[in-house]
């Protein structure tokens, strides 16, 4: 496995609009991404389920990116953690919306 830590982009004036790492708790967003029957929902879905996470995939929203989007930012609002995001996309632009709404959250997120 490869987890990838998601830098906070800073902008010009040295703020970057997420909370400082000392005040982010220790609330966890998983980007869990792969091409389409590499068994992300099987491993995102048990290790949600075995922690007491959430889940959550684009192909329960019938690949509507904007529902789910929404509801991601639900799970985000009720501090479920971790959350796992199942994705087929393995390009960071495709995963750039779900590591924004985390971050301002105040989450932590890595991809693996």
């Amino acid at each position: 496995l490869i987890l990838t830590s998601y830098p906070v982009p800073a902008m010009a004036d040295g703020d970057h609009g997420y909370p400082k790492p000392e005040q982010m708790e220790s609330r966890l967003v998983v980007l869990l991404c792969g091409i389409p029957g590499c068994g992300k929902d099987v491993i995102g879905r048990r290790c949600a389920s075995s922690l007491n996470g959430a889940a959550l995939s684009q192909d329960e929203h019938n690949g509507n990116a904007v529902a789910t989007q929404a509801a991601l930012e639900s799970l985000l609002a009720q501090g479920l953690s971790p959350i796992f995001i199942l994705r087929n996309g393995v390009e960071v632009g495709d995963r750039l919306p779900y590591v924004v709404a985390a971050r301002h959250a105040g989450y932590r997120v890595t991809a693996v």
